[in-house]
C-alpha cells in the first residue's frame, strides 16, 4: 500500500505552485492506495524534467516508491493550478452570496480534479446566477449541474442501522449482542444477557447511536435470576423483530420454540452473535440441566432451565456474543427456511481446561415468565 500522506508533501516540494491536483484511479482506502492503482498528478505545464525530479524525491522519501512510480504515476498537463481552482470556488460562492440575488435551496461547490475545473451542483437552475458566474470566470473553468430534488437531510436522531437480534451492542462498558425483541404491555423492548449490564440505567449503544437504556435485570437483582436483561428503546430507535444475518436476508421472527419439544441431540439450533459477524453457527441442543451453578464476581448464580448445545458448524460463541439469539430456521407462507423460531438468549459456555464443551441459552419461556412480556413477532 502507498501512503498518500507521504506523497503529498513531496509533490508540493517538487512542483510548488504548478501543482494542480492529484487523484487515484482504482480503489482508494482513506489515505492508502493499492500498488495496482494509478495516481494521476495534475501540473500546469508538464516538462520533460518533471518525471526524473519527482522520482528522485519519492525514492528519497521511501525507496519502495521507485518501481511503483515508474509504472503507476502519470503526470497530466492541466491549465489551472490548485490556487486558481480554489480562487474559482471563492468566486462562485461570492456570486451566490451577492446582495439581492436569488439562491438555491441546496447546493455545493467543489473542485473536479480530473476535469481541472470547479463544479456547482444545485437543486435548480438560476439563469441570473449562471450569467454572473460566466462573467467572472473563464468558460472552461466551471460547470453547473442541476439535480432537481436535491436535498440535504441531517441524520441526528436518525437510526441508519436497525436494531435486530444478533447485532453487536455496547451495554455500559461491556461489549455484547442484542437478543430478541419483546412486547411489555404497549412498549416494545430489547434484550441482552443479564451479566452484560452492571447497573440499571446502563446505556445501550448500537454503532455510535444510543438505542436504549437497561430497565430490568433479574441476573443482577438475584443469584437465582435468569441471565437476561431488558432495555427500553429510545423514541427514534428503528427496532425490528428480525434475526440479522450477513450471508442471507434477515429472518422475521414468527414464533417461539417450546422447550417441551426439545429432543436431546436432535433439536438443531443456530445462533448469531457480534463476533460471528452475522454468519450463523448451528448445532444440536444436547441437554437441558435442571440447574446450572457457577460463580461470577464472588457470587454463586443458579441458572434454572437453561438449555445447552454442542458441535457448532462455524465454531462456538465467544466473548462479546453474550445476549445473542438462539433460533431455528422455519418455513412460512410456503417458503423454506425463510423465518426464525425463537429458542432463547445466549448466556455463556461451559469450558473444560479452557476448551468450550457446551453453550447454554435461557429459553424464551423463562424470559416471558420473569418479566411478564411476550415475544415480538415480525
Amino acid at each position: 500500500m502507498i501512503d498518500l500522506r507521504k506523497l503529498s508533501p513531496v509533490l508540493s516540494n517538487v512542483f510548488g505552485p504548478r501543482l494542480s491536483s492529484q487523484w487515484v484511479v482504482g480503489t482508494q482506502q482513506g489515505d492508502l492506495i493499492d500498488t495496482a492503482d494509478v495516481l494521476k498528478v495534475g501540473l500546469v505545464g508538464v516538462t520533460v524534467q518533471d518525471r526524473p525530479l519527482l522520482e528522485a524525491a519519492l525514492v528519497t522519501a521511501d525507496p519502495a516508491y521507485g518501481a511503483w512510480f515508474r509504472s503507476r504515476v502519470q503526470l497530466v498537463d492541466q491549465r489551472y493550478s490548485s490556487a486558481d481552482l480554489n480562487g474559482f470556488v471563492t468566486a462562485i460562492n461570492n456570486a451566490i452570496a451577492a446582495p439581492g440575488s436569488e439562491t438555491m435551496d441546496t447546493y455545493f461547490v467543489h473542485v473536479d480534479s480530473g476535469a481541472n475545473r470547479v463544479k456547482l451542483t444545485a437543486d435548480r437552475q438560476i439563469p441570473a446566477l449562471t450569467s454572473r458566474i460566466a462573467a467572472s470566470l473563464p468558460a472552461d473553468a466551471f460547470t453547473i449541474e442541476v439535480m432537481e430534488g436535491l436535498t440535504f437531510e441531517p441524520m441526528e436522531n436518525r437510526f441508519t442501522t436497525p436494531l435486530k437480534a444478533g447485532k453487536g451492542i455496547q451495554v455500559g462498558a461491556e461489549t455484547c449482542t442484542s437478543g430478541f425483541l419483546f412486547q411489555r404491555g404497549l412498549e416494545l423492548v430489547g434484550t441482552t444477557a443479564g451479566h452484560c449490564s452492571r447497573t440499571l440505567g446502563d446505556p445501550i449503544v448500537l454503532g455510535t447511536q444510543r438505542v436504549g437504556t437497561v430497565a430490568g435485570n433479574a441476573f443482577q437483582a438475584s443469584p437465582t435470576g435468569i441471565d437476561v436483561a431488558w432495555f427500553s428503546l429510545t423514541p427514534a430507535a428503528d427496532a425490528r423483530a428480525e434475526v440479522t444475518l450477513s450471508d442471507r436476508p434477515s429472518l422475521p421472527v414468527k414464533r417461539e420454540f417450546s422447550v417441551e419439544n426439545l429432543v436431546d441431540g436432535e433439536t438443531r439450533t443456530c445462533f448469531v452473535g457480534r463476533f460471528t459477524s452475522g454468519k450463523h453457527s448451528c448445532g444440536p441442543l444436547g441437554f437441558a440441566p435442571e440447574a446450572l451453578r457457577y460463580k461470577i464476581d464472588g457470587i454463586v448464580h443458579i441458572l434454572e432451565g437453561v438449555i445447552c448445545g454442542t458441535s457448532w458448524t462455524r465454531g462456538a460463541p465467544t466473548k462479546g456474543d453474550s445476549g445473542a439469539p438462539a433460533f431455528r430456521f422455519v418455513g412460512v407462507d410456503g417458503g423454506v427456511d425463510n423465518a426464525a423460531e425463537a429458542v432463547g438468549i445466549f448466556s455463556g459456555s461451559l469450558t473444560f481446561r479452557g476448551f468450550p464443551i457446551a453453550q447454554c441459552f435461557t429459553p424464551i419461556s423463562f424470559v416471558r415468565a420473569e418479566y411478564g412480556m411476550t415475544l415480538a413477532l415480525g
